[in-house]
């Protein structure tokens, strides 16, 4: 049949074809929450890395979206802090901040039956509702909540636990009277140790960077290593190289990695000598070095000058540095031979930080 065609009449009818699948595909409605100040990122990869994906609002912190990429693969995002199916979104002119008021209007809500029987039940499976209010979990009265448990689990064949339960369903109000309700597709993440970054700030800093199969890439100050454990489970690479100098944490590092020891060297170093480290011979730095708050550094301007000296020796020509640092530190000015691309403020545990995405010139 095809060698009848014409390359035009071809080119159409795989067009069409294409064109009839897309329209196949079910958008499902999600939204997530990310780390304040990284909107202009989280949206150009969400455009990057899912099917057919329409952002529907994109503020601080908080992203609405469809798209045809099941929920299975969209809650596996690990730049987002989390992600829901979205069931119920309010607006109101008058701002509902009180998360009583918002389960009012949410059992008021007629439609919301039948939003929850899309979902689908697993028999026997279990439930708990989750209330936030400026991301902080609360409580409600136990009349409503029985109320909003009876509706959910009468529409969905779920049962109400308070622990271990299945599945989560969250009731959030935000300062801009904006109220969601949602089911919660993002796995259960473990709790971060005092001074170790949380993984969806060590997959941005990964990802920023632009992560190739064919990068060296070097984490001078790996403490605990949630930068270089993110780098080598999430993401290609060629080679990968930690450096502390703390003892305690290279051999608790090295346990933390016994899955593999293939295309890896953990040290105990120096980050402003690196004399493991050839010159020129690193394609990628991404690291949080010590800001100066609980470390002792005793003078910071002069350990960020020797630290960019390193990092410019051993990176190569058009190798990219991604750095983050207390919002104080002014990194761009010690570093003469790079080129700023990006820059993001944000907040790490309650404090200001910036992020610096630098080009070794």
């Amino acid at each position: 049949m095809f060698a009848s065609f014409t390359t035009q009449a071809r080119c159409l009818y795989y067009l069409t074809v294409n064109l009839n699948l897309l329209k196949l595909v079910r958008m499902l409605p999600f939204f997530s929450t990310f780390i304040s100040g990284l909107g202009e990122l989280v949206g150009r990869w969400l455009q990057e890395d899912l099917l057919n994906v329409k952002i529907d609002a994109l503020s601080d912190g908080l992203v609405i979206f469809e798209t045809g990429t099941s929920s299975h693969d969209v809650g596996k995002i690990r730049y987002l802090n989390n992600c829901f199916v979205l069931i119920s979104k309010y607006g109101s002119t008058q701002l509902i901040t009180d998360v009583s008021a918002a389960v009012g209007f949410l059992l008021r809500d007629k439609g919301i039956g039948g939003k929850l029987r899309q979902l689908g039940a697993i028999k026997g499976g279990s439930f708990k509702v989750i209330f936030s209010s400026e991301n902080r979990t609360v409580s409600v009265d136990r009349d409503l909540l029985a109320r909003l448990e009876r509706l959910i689990s009468g529409e969905t064949g779920l049962r109400p636990v308070r622990f271990g339960a299945g599945r989560e369903f969250w009731l959030i109000t935000r300062h801009d009277g904006i109220v969601l309700f949602g089911l919660r597709i993002t796995p259960l993440k473990k709790k971060t140790e005092e001074g170790e970054l949380r993984l969806e700030l060590a997959n941005i800093l990964c990802h920023l960077s632009g992560p190739g199969k064919s990068d060296v890439f070097l984490d001078p100050f790996c403490g605990s290593g949630s930068i270089f454990l993110e780098r080598i489970s999430s993401f290609p690479y060629k080679m990968a190289f930690a450096f502390d100098n703390n003892v305690e944490k290279i051999k608790i590092l090295e346990k933390k990695v016994s899955w593999t020891k293939e295309k890896i060297k953990i040290r105990v170093g120096n980050a402003l000598g690196l004399f493991d480290i050839e010159a020129g011979s690193v394609d990628k730095i991404i690291t949080d070095p010590p800001w100066g708050h609980f470390q002792a550094v005793e003078d910071v301007d002069e350990f960020y000058r020797r630290m960019a000296k390193e990092f410019s020796r051993v990176l190569k020509s058009g190798g990219i540095a991604v750095i983050l640092v207390a919002r104080e530190i002014e990194l761009d000015r010690f570093i003469s031979e790079f080129k700023l691309l990006e820059k993001y403020q944000i907040l790490v545990s309650g404090k200001k930080a910036s992020i610096f995405k630098f080009l070794r010139a």
